[in-house]
């Protein structure tokens, strides 16, 4: 059976305030990602996992580096976007 994803790019009641910031996060800086399950988000080739800050590249093994920021380093090899950025850069790949 096909895995369903949850549509939609706004925190749902019941999430964890590490999703919501991720959510937060990732739509203020225009980058479109898909909500695969009620902890994943997919980002182009790139998995993250709120709750635990795990990054998975499709294919791949666990990402040594954790969390949002080292996410967005991903997303953004060569731009700082940190949490007070003014560089809005827009993602390299949307999906």
């Amino acid at each position: 059976m096909p895995k369903t994803t949850i549509q939609t790019d706004a925190p749902l009641p019941d999430d964890p305030p590490k999703m919501v910031q991720a959510i937060d996060r990732l739509n203020s800086l225009g980058i479109m990602f898909e909500r695969k399950t009620l902890y994943q988000l997919k980002i182009d080739q790139w998995n993250f996992y709120p709750g635990r800050g795990t990054i998975v590249r499709d294919g791949g093994l666990p990402e040594q580096d954790r969390g949002l920021e080292a996410l967005l380093s991903r997303l953004f090899p060569s731009q700082s976007v940190g949490a007070g950025s003014k560089n809005r850069a827009q993602p390299k790949c949307a999906i």
